[in-house]
């Protein structure tokens, strides 16, 4: 799917790639979403806790711009060549979470970043520096990187760890 490009793009595909998602963890046996890793040490369940962190840093930033100060982007103590270390603090974080609270949270996550789209005017999602604390790019560089785009990523990881032979059937 092409990068979104206007509003009603960038609304479809979170929809879309959020909906993809959920059909897809919905199939999961609560073993399965604390069991066989996606990643080297990652859950289905830490996963759906990354997507939720990370959703909720672009939203801080926003909210920390909105009240005229810069946020430290991607996170306090952390700079752009750092995400592997930050992500592992963001698993540390969260990895004794219980898987409830994830998806509860993870859905939450989506519903807040879905309503600050559809709340941004055109200009302001696609309208490089609109926001000072976007620096040179768009709101919408980072609305997609923390849903649409990450939603499809954590797809296909999840996706990956289900072939055949390594998938139990789900308990009706």
């Amino acid at each position: 799917m092409p990068r979104p490009t206007n509003k009603a793009d960038l609304v479809q595909q979170i929809e879309t790639n959020y909906a993809k998602l959920q059909s897809l963890v919905s199939e999961l046996s609560e073993e399965e979403m604390v069991g066989p890793n996606v990643t080297t040490k990652w859950t289905t369940k830490d996963v759906l806790a990354h997507l939720t962190e990370w959703t909720h840093m672009v939203l801080s930033w926003h909210d920390t711009g909105l009240r005229g100060e810069t946020p430290a982007m991607p996170a306090e103590g952390f700079n752009w060549r750092q995400i592997p270390a930050l992500n592992q603090q963001i698993f540390e974080a969260h990895k004794d979470d219980a898987l409830e609270d994830v998806q509860a949270t993870f859905a939450q996550s989506y519903e807040a970043i879905l309503e600050l789209v559809t709340s941004l005017s055109e200009d302001a999602l696609f309208t490089r520096s609109h926001f000072d604390w976007t620096g040179n790019n768009n709101i919408a560089t980072y609305l997609i990187s923390a849903s649409c785009s990450h939603y499809d990523w954590a797809h296909k990881r999840i996706k990956r760890t289900l072939r055949p032979g390594r998938r139990k059937k789900k308990a009706a």
